[in-house]
């Protein structure tokens, strides 16, 4: 199985305030995760991840997926996946969700020292999927997304690696119960 990525370039970071319906992506892997107060699904995506969150009044779910791709509108955040940036989501009552994003080109080796770190992290927890098979030769990409819950708050942390380019792509989204 030969799953290519998209280039980095054409990333871009999208946030909802609705869930989106799992047609719209090429899911490659998915994992729900079930809480007395929320209840999150994961999906790692060939251009990156689709994240929903609901405590069953608010829903919120954020994209990471290429500009070819097709996404509905009304956004409440859109942004070309470019460099290292933060993003504030408001208007959505008792919910806070801030995120960060980066984008990092680093030199070879450095980057498969960090691509097989990140191999070596997903073996423990969270959600984790390869795009296709490599060869002897060539790393294949890899997505790993971890959400960590605590009362009232849900980080969740995604690192997608894109061995062509060198490049780690890195999100860390918090969603907190606010009142």
């Amino acid at each position: 199985m030969l799953l290519c990525r998209p280039r980095v370039a054409d990333l871009l970071f999208c946030v909802y305030n609705r869930a989106l319906h799992p047609e719209l992506f090429e899911v490659l892997a998915s994992h729900r995760v079930e809480r007395g107060d929320f209840l999150l699904h994961m999906w790692i995506t060939r251009s990156g991840h689709v994240v929903t969150w609901t405590d069953g009044k608010r829903q919120l779910t954020e994209v990471v997926a290429c500009q070819q791709d097709v996404l509905p509108e009304g956004w409440l955040v859109r942004l070309h996946l470019r460099g290292e940036r933060v993003a504030d989501v408001l208007g959505i009552p008792g919910v806070r969700y801030q995120a960060s994003f980066q984008e990092e080109r680093l030199m070879p080796e450095i980057f498969l020292q960090v691509h097989d770190e990140i191999v070596q992290d997903s073996q423990r927890e969270g959600l984790f999927a390869q795009l296709g098979t490599g060869g002897r030769i060539t790393l294949t990409p890899v997505s790993y997304l971890n959400p960590q819950a605590r009362p009232g708050s849900l980080v969740i942390y995604a690192f997608h690696t894109f061995p062509e380019e060198y490049t780690v792509v890195k999100t860390q989204s918090l969603i907190e119960s606010v009142q």
